[in-house]
């Protein structure tokens, strides 16, 4: 689940900006991926972000199971919630 925490500058976590703040967005794999890595449930652990060394690239990488799902964070702002890699 990822869920904004600063608005305008504004600390969610310092003060209350939940009349600002957009609906969570649920990072989950789509069936058709289940079915091809044969994931039975999905239970992220350690989920992590990660900037990538000279790049403005910022990533969102989770594990279920001996898997690991990678999004970007850029992608996932635009709506491309389906727009991981999975490893």
């Amino acid at each position: 689940m990822l869920i904004q925490t600063i608005v305008d500058g504004k600390n969610g976590y310092k003060q209350s900006i939940s009349k600002y703040i957009k609906i969570p967005i649920k990072l989950t794999i789509l069936p058709q991926e289940m079915k091809k890595h044969n994931i039975k449930s999905v239970d992220f652990q350690n989920a992590k972000f990660k900037e990538i060394e000279n790049s403005s690239e910022k990533l969102i990488i989770a594990n279920t199971g001996e898997l690991q799902i990678t999004w970007s964070l850029k992608n996932i702002l635009e709506g491309q919630y389906d727009s991981y890699k999975v490893r």
